[in-house]
């Protein structure tokens, strides 16, 4: 019974650390998505105005 409840806990364990890295990760690439996004909306903006112009 103390082998199972000690391989609980560290599953447990092990589960949280994947999770909280995961987060941490999506925060730290959230910004460079956003970046790009914005990039892409300039780019098309760019691609309109230039329609419009010609």
């Amino acid at each position: 019974m103390n082998w199972i409840l000690i391989q609980q806990i560290v599953i447990s364990i092990m589960a949280v650390v994947v999770i909280l890295s995961g987060i941490i990760g999506l925060i730290r690439v959230i910004p460079e998505i956003n970046a790009i996004c914005n990039g892409f909306e300039d780019e098309k903006s760019r691609d309109g105005s230039r329609d419009s112009n010609s």
